[in-house]
């Protein structure tokens, strides 16, 4: 996602979503993202919540790098990438970055990187940012997170073994 300050200079935002569960585990804010940062960044969320199988990501260029690439071998993560001019096929990481846009970033004129990756923290953490399925947000008991992790909720969700753990998205 991109946004500008209220200086005018665009900066971009880089969402992580968990692809079975729905639940944002992070944001990754400044004016540019590269490889490297998204690179970090998935190593966080990793330490946090355990290796997924496989990430799903647009088709961005930043994306197809030869560094996420050899990251990913290393790591024994399957990268699927969607198809262009398909963003159904990535569709909740879609639903949850309209609410990032609806729900802080149209609500603020944002004056510095700071003050953005601030809103950004603040609303991930102020509760549990699952996108809610067609019959509920809530999962049955006794389900687990990724490596046993429970959610920030203290609900835990069991992945099924292959499930995309993380889906990302930047748009320019």
């Amino acid at each position: 996602m991109a946004d500008r300050l209220g200086d005018g200079r665009a900066f971009r935002l880089l969402n992580v979503l968990d692809d079975f569960n729905r639940e944002g585990l992070g944001i990754e804010v400044d004016f540019p993202l590269p490889t490297e940062r998204a690179i970090r960044s998935l190593n966080w969320v990793i330490e946090w919540r355990g290796k997924p199988g496989t990430i799903r990501m647009d088709n961005k260029p930043e994306y197809i790098s030869i560094k996420l690439l050899e990251w990913a071998e290393k790591q024994e993560i399957l990268i699927r990438i969607i198809q262009p001019e398909k963003p159904r096929q990535n569709a909740y990481i879609e639903r949850y970055n309209r609410m990032v846009r609806h729900e802080w970033l149209d609500q603020h004129i944002i004056e510095n990187i700071e003050e953005a990756q601030g809103f950004a923290t603040q609303w991930l953490s102020s509760s549990v940012r699952v996108l809610c399925g067609p019959l509920s947000c809530s999962p049955p008991d006794g389900h687990y997170g990724f490596a046993g992790h429970p959610s920030p909720g203290g609900a835990r969700i069991r992945a099924r073994e292959g499930t995309t753990f993380a889906c990302l998205q930047r748009s320019i």
